[in-house]
């Protein structure tokens, strides 16, 4: 482990006792938990812990130890938060005697398992009932009591009406859970190459998915209370393209440009998202299409921007980083490089408004965290959780 700052300096800038930061008090309780490639393993994937402060990592013991052995043999399912949970999704089950690249649909999971984390212990997998469709590298978010997940590995898998479907958690009787399929989803949604990220909008007055798909950009917005699907002109204010009409250079209003961004946040009334050495936010409080180049950051290390530009040299593709938020004003950048052998990285920003409550003021936290894996098969990062 190493910590590439004064240790005292990058605690108190990121635990909130820097002037001007209020810290919400659950700093403490947090936890990463970070789902990893295994250097030994198709299918095979590892989870680590690692405290706010990016200043210690350990492998999740008792998440690995007793894992089920049916989703031990199971890759690329989707991941979940809720309350103390984390939830796994749908996946692929892995035969060596089957070819893969045909992606036969039997092998498709609908099974839900969960691990408590409070608890450290898994749930029974008749806990919560299966999916209706069965589902492969789908997106999975969480807006107030209910689970949704969208898609799947490749568009023409899924009819379109079976896109989207969720969970209600909100009644404790396992008998009154069920999956049920979403109304209506757009069928530009649904025939999109990759939706690259979903920003969860959850204040007051807001409660909303914002699906941003390649190439379109953000046309897709649910009300995950109504499960009414609404227009980019009703819930921002702007025209409305048709995408049926979109050239691949079009630029759909609003739109994360620059691309790259594995995940994008939701916080003090904006959306961020980053490319490279930069952070960017779509500002709701400002009546404007443009996104807003918030904050130019220190690069941490060369070896970043060479693995970026060697790994992802086209405008399609995206890096393997991960934007999350861990609580009120903080946003924390988390990716990983090779350097002999994997490491990661954490950058950590301030976010606050001028006193007009107007002008959205990005700050960065000055220095950085390096950490090393427990174990050295562990290598590139697949997810980032917040607990």
């Amino acid at each position: 482990m190493e910590i590439v700052t004064k240790k005292r300096e990058f605690e108190e800038s990121i635990s909130g006792t820097t002037k001007g930061v209020s810290g919400d008090g659950d700093e403490e309780k947090k936890k990463i938990y970070l789902n990893l490639g295994q250097s030994d393993s198709v299918v095979k994937t590892g989870w680590v812990v690692v405290d706010p402060l990016f200043t210690s990592i350990e492998e999740a013991e008792e998440l690995m130890k007793f894992m089920p052995t049916k989703l031990q043999q199971h890759r690329c399912y989707a991941n979940v938060v809720w309350k103390s949970k984390i939830f796994f999704i749908g996946g692929q089950f892995w035969d060596e005697n089957v070819d893969h690249f045909d992606f036969p649909l039997d092998n498709f999971s609908n099974q839900v398992i969960a691990f408590d984390v409070a608890t450290q212990t898994w749930e029974d997998d008749s806990t919560y009932p299966n999916l209706q469709s069965g589902r492969m590298s789908a997106r999975a978010v969480v807006g107030g009591n209910r689970i949704f997940v969208f898609g799947t590995l490749m568009p023409d898998l899924l009819q379109n009406e079976h896109f989207g479907e969720y969970l209600d958690l909100s009644s404790s009787s396992k008998e009154e859970r069920e999956w049920r399929y979403i109304p209506n989803p757009p069928n530009a949604l649904c025939q999109v190459a990759y939706i690259q990220s979903i920003a969860v909008c959850n204040s007051n007055e807001k409660h909303h998915f914002l699906f941003w798909a390649y190439p379109y950009g953000c046309l897709f917005i649910l009300d995950y209370h109504s499960l009414e699907w609404q227009t980019v002109e009703t819930f921002f204010g702007y025209p409305q393209k048709d995408p049926a009409y979109l050239n691949e250079n079009d630029i759909v209003i609003p739109h994360l440009e620059p691309f790259w961004s594995n995940q994008v946040v939701f916080l003090d009334d904006a959306v961020f998202w980053h490319y490279g050495s930069k952070i960017y936010a779509h500002d709701f409080k400002k009546k404007t299409p443009n996104a807003i180049d918030v904050c130019t950051f220190e690069d941490p290390s060369s070896t970043f921007v060479q693995a970026v530009l060697y790994n992802f040299p086209r405008d399609d593709s995206f890096p393997p980083t991960y934007l999350i938020s861990q609580g009120k004003g903080r946003l924390s950048l988390i990716w990983d490089v090779f350097e002999g052998s994997f490491l990661y990285y954490c950058k950590n920003f301030r976010v606050e408004r001028t006193t007009d409550n107007q002008t959205l003021v990005v700050h960065e936290i000055k220095g950085y965290a390096k950490l090393r894996p427990p174990l050295s098969n562990f290598t590139e990062i697949y997810k980032v959780l917040l607990m």
